[in-house]
């Protein structure tokens, strides 16, 4: 299971939201030393979410500073966060996101997605599957979806969607365990980076052996929890 450090943004800063909630934003420094400091413990992918794009307030315009950045530090960067047209898609991938996470797209605008998928194919594509008191949210955690989440999982695979981003929201932020959001068989299925509560190397353990094929960390990360040196020295994967 790969380990995938989270550089969320809020103001231009690196952003720990409690569950979702941007009022309990905390703030941890310059996004830029976060991915400088990765790139020199060896980590292999790094998450970038501009949050307030995903909330619809404003788009952070270092989302692609730290992009390009990324790219010269040898990082794999899969950006996300209010990526909700065909050219916004189109632009992080060119500028050289290796995959794209969206999420509200796939609810309103289908044929959009679906122009996504043939020109760049589901390779370069994470769908987000955020799960709060078991109903898919979108738009930064904000809205419902009345989509079940059997159904969604049976859409993602007709469109033969591979990568999945699936955050416990209840968890997020809080460092209370791993709980998965959705049915294991899915973890089974896809390739599920789960996220939302991780908190220690036991964590990191059980949502290996639930299936899971990534996991996201953030605020294990930037409160000590977990020390990077560890994940350093395991190449940024846990064997199960």
């Amino acid at each position: 299971m790969i380990i995938v450090p989270a550089i969320d943004i809020v103001k231009n800063k690196v952003a720990i939201l409690y569950q979702g909630k941007i009022e309990k934003v905390r703030f941890f420094g310059d996004p830029l030393k976060w991915l400088r400091l990765y790139a020199l413990k060896d980590a292999v992918y790094v998450n970038i979410i501009d949050i307030e794009a995903a909330m619809e307030i404003r788009e952070n315009q270092i989302i692609e500073t730290l992009i390009r950045e990324g790219n010269d530090l040898g990082l794999k960067i899969n950006v996300g966060g209010g990526i909700r047209s065909f050219r916004k898609a189109s632009r992080m991938l060119e500028i050289g996101a290796d995959k794209i996470i969206i999420s509200s797209l796939v609810f309103s605008n289908l044929p959009v997605f679906r122009e996504i998928l043939e020109r760049y194919s589901p390779e370069r594509v994470i769908v987000a599957t955020d799960i709060l008191r078991g109903k898919p949210v979108i738009k930064g955690w904000r809205k419902t979806v009345d989509n079940s989440i059997d159904s969604l999982f049976l859409f993602l695979k007709e469109n033969r969607i591979k990568y999945v981003l699936t955050t416990n929201v209840e968890r997020d932020g809080t460092l209370k365990g791993f709980q998965s959001p959705i049915p294991l068989k899915y973890l089974k299925e896809f390739n599920v980076i789960v996220a939302g509560g991780i908190s220690s190397l036991n964590d990191l353990y059980i949502a290996c052996s639930s299936g899971a094929w990534g996991a996201v960390l953030g605020k294990a990360i930037y409160e000590d929890k977990i020390d990077l040196d560890i994940l350093s020295r395991q190449k940024w994967c846990i064997k199960c």
